[in-house]
């Protein structure tokens, strides 16, 4: 049973609610993540105390009654609570598997020479030179249709 941190964080909150180790059912690779009895429920991090990602096919795994447990990396469970609920309180961002398979992806390496000329444009403001390299580039490439930038 390997669990990701958020995993790990409310799985040990639902043991603190009371519910029993050998009762609950872990799975890793399907929604919900836990079945208790009858209940179930699933893990997100939320990023920023607001946003929370969800791919398009854990909704269509989600339960109407399946509680979102939801997970500070710093805190640990802050909320607990039904999709609907959790759709009027946090930023809530569905990504679409299909479409995200589809995009071309790009890595960039960043090589000794680029970082010495950053360091010497940025005057010791190395990240923002390169946020500004890499934005420009970006732009360039999106400006050529080369590359769609789209918010994950």
């Amino acid at each position: 049973m390997r669990m990701g941190k958020s995993d790990k964080i409310a799985f040990e909150w639902l043991l603190k609610k009371g519910y029993k180790k050998e009762d609950i059912r872990f799975s890793p690779n399907s929604t919900p993540d836990f079945r208790i009895g009858t209940e179930t429920f699933e893990a997100k991090r939320v990023i920023n105390r607001k946003r929370i990602y969800f791919w398009d096919t854990q909704i269509k795994g989600l339960f109407e009654d399946t509680k979102i447990i939801v997970v500070d990396l710093q805190i640990g469970v802050i909320d607990c609570l039904f999709y609907n609920e959790l759709k009027e309180k946090y930023n809530v961002k569905v990504v679409n598997a299909e479409k995200l398979r589809t995009k071309k992806r790009i890595n960039i390496t960043l090589d000794e020479d680029l970082l010495r000329s950053a360091r010497v444009l940025g005057k010791g403001k190395l990240s923002k030179t390169i946020n500004k390299l890499l934005s420009e580039y970006l732009d360039s490439l999106k400006s050529s249709k080369e590359l769609s930038i789209f918010e994950v």
